[in-house]
Parts: C-alpha cells; structure tokens; sequence
C-alpha cells in the first residue's frame, strides 16, 4: 500500500497588506475632489470710506436675539412680517430722498447664541423686499 503525504498548504502571506491598503487609502484621499458646498452667496459692494458716516435715517436696525425674536427697528415683528415693513422702509426713504435708486442700510445684529435659522429667515426675508445694502453684525 502507498502512503502518500500530505503536503503542507503555503499559506499566503499577509505582512504586506497593510501597506497595500495604506498606499490605496492615501491614494483615493488625494486624488478624490471635495464639493466644498455653496454657502451664502452676497456681492459685496467695493470699499468707501464716505460710507462709514451715515445719517441716523439711513439705517434700520433688525435684531436677532438669542430667543429667537426678531426686533425690526425696535418693533417686536415676526419674521414673515419682514419683507413688507422692508418694502415700506425702502419706499419711505425713497420717498424723502426723492431718489428712487436709493435705498437705506439694513443692520442685521445677531446675537451670539441666536439660532443660524432665525438668522437665515431674516436675510431671505430682506432678498425678498429687494433690499441691496444690507449689513450683517454679530452682538
């Protein structure tokens, strides 16, 4: 009777695995692109010194306060009120500048712990009364 021998299975060698796996990794992390997102997209006007004096008229202040309250010119108001008191501010400015291209500077004040949605309502209610100078400030 033959005996035959088992011969020994070579198992594979995983030493180098690991290295493979890190040269892939590093691989994909470098040549992957990341979408950095859209944000708030605003146009900035260019820089003038004659703006930083502005009459107490021209500016309406909006106050975000951490509550979630929103002061429109020291008036309690709530936010979907925004758009028509800002479509009224900026006819009643035109109106005593007799120029209908001018408009008054909207401050936004945030306060610190104030909820970035409030903040956000605030502003889309602004864009929506066509408002084009409007300031944003952190209490």
């Amino acid at each position: 009777m033959i005996i035959k021998k088992r011969r020994e299975v070579d198992e594979i060698n995983s030493s180098s695995m690991a290295d493979i796996a890190f040269l892939l990794l590093v691989f994909f992390l470098v040549t992957t692109t990341i979408d950095p997102g859209e944000g708030l997209t605003m146009v900035l006007p260019p820089y003038e010194a004659d703006q930083l004096n502005k009459d107490a008229d021209e500016i309406v202040k909006i106050l975000v306060q951490a509550s979630g309250q929103v002061l429109f010119d020291g008036e309690i108001m709530v936010i979907e009120q925004i758009k028509e008191n800002a479509k009224n501010k900026v006819q009643e400015f035109q109106i005593i500048k007799r120029d209908d291209t001018k408009q008054p500077i909207f401050v936004v004040i945030t306060h610190e712990k104030a909820q970035y949605q409030t903040f956000l309502k605030v502003l889309d209610q602004l864009k929506l009364a066509e408002c084009k100078k409007i300031s944003v400030v952190e209490s």
